[in-house]
């Protein structure tokens, strides 16, 4: 038996016991013989009835917490998905995620999920092997261009390499942005991401791959529908430079007290993975009670005395997330750092990137955080 085949024998783990590990109906919907999971726990589900005014808190609370999402307002529907995703790109993405959709400020999260797991998972959620198909003549990929461009597909789809991208949204633009803008894929992505054989379909008629496809559907010919497959399969595409690093400034020469990081790190960034269970519906999110596939940690940054208590190790004794580590750098801030990483398609071994799957800390933030540290973490 060939060693992968071998591996994924000795695993004895389905693809639906993965799903319910790593808890993707979190913010997925569409898994089906997922465990349901309360709204209050529901990423997505909660900050849309916060939206809509509907979830179980007072409506002077959920108005106050209203201009806060900006993030995890939509997040992508799994079901139906064998008819268009190559399973190996599935794959990839479980190990080792990328910004597939530039305009969502979420991204999907690092899971704590190993090689073997992630085939099973892909191979559960998106079937076999795609089956590969004659590349399209130049002639054809110039004239899908100008379809491209006619249609508007810009409008929600970026195109990395290929066309000039229109930058991020604006905090107001990402609050009334529509789910299929926000979940627009980059389709830079696009040939090793879908199934050639399924392209037509999904760009004339998407709905009949997917019931709750959020592409409009188009009356095109089937000249037109030609074009448009060989622009997004076959247009060349120059590499992006990378983004340059963010840099590190130097620390403050001001007093930083423990209130000003709690309203500007802890709560801003934090607070819903390292939450206290007695003030969130009994659940301290991944950070502190455990989720997604991690092991509770135990670290809650709700106050001053949590987090000098720190968290728990893999063998659950307690450490301080500032204690130094070989090279010196605060446990903390190497989480952070690591996000930085992330961001540039790079994975620091040993080190989850954080905050998971959002946004690193901005230079000030770091800035905020690091002179706070050096001074002893006052009160």
């Amino acid at each position: 038996m060939p060693l992968p085949h071998l591996l994924l024998a000795l695993l004895a783990v389905s693809g639906p016991e993965l799903v319910a590990q790593f808890q993707c109906q979190r913010c997925h919907d569409g898994l089906a013989g997922a465990p349901p999971i309360p709204v209050e726990r529901h990423c997505v589900h909660c900050h849309q009835e916060i939206e809509a005014g509907t979830f179980d808190a007072p409506a002077e609370v959920q108005a106050g917490w209203r201009p806060n999402l900006v993030s995890l307002r939509f997040a992508p529907d799994l079901s139906e998905l064998g008819g268009h995703l190559r399973p190996e790109w599935v794959e990839g993405f479980l190990l080792a995620p990328i910004d597939l959709r530039p305009q969502l400020l979420a991204t999907m999260p690092r899971l704590p999920i190993t090689p073997p797991e992630a085939k099973i998972l892909a191979r559960h959620l998106v079937g076999p092997p795609s089956v590969e198909q004659p590349a399209p003549a130049p002639s054809e990929v110039e004239q899908g261009r100008v379809h491209f461009l006619r249609l508007g597909c810009g409008e929600c789809h970026a195109y990395s390499g290929v066309l000039p991208g229109r930058g991020p949204l604006s905090s107001a633009e990402l609050l009334s942005a529509s789910a299929a803008k926000l979940l627009a894929p980059d389709l830079a992505h696009t040939r090793t991401r879908l199934r050639p054989e399924a392209l037509p379909t999904l760009l004339q008629t998407p709905r009949k791959l997917r019931a709750k496809a959020l592409m409009p559907d188009y009356t095109l010919s089937p000249e037109e529908v030609s074009a448009l497959v060989a622009f997004v399969r076959a247009a060349p595409i120059t590499p992006v430079p990378e983004a340059p690093p963010k840099v590190r400034l130097p620390l403050l020469s001001r007093r930083v007290s423990f209130p000003e990081i709690k309203t500007k790190i802890f709560q801003k960034h934090c607070r819903h993975c390292h939450a206290d269970p007695d003030k969130a519906f009994g659940d301290g999110g991944p950070g502190n009670a455990g989720g997604l596939g991690y092991a509770g940690r135990g670290l809650s940054l709700v106050d001053y005395r949590a987090v000098q208590s720190g968290g728990r190790d893999d063998q659950g004794r307690r450490r301080s997330i500032f204690a130094p580590l070989p090279d010196g750098t605060p446990r903390l801030i190497a989480h952070l750092l690591a996000r930085r990483e992330e961001e540039r398609g790079r994975v620091v071994l040993g080190i989850v990137g954080m905050p998971l799957g959002l946004p690193s800390l901005d230079e000030a933030e770091l800035q905020l955080l690091e002179s706070w540290i050096s001074q002893g973490r006052p009160p």
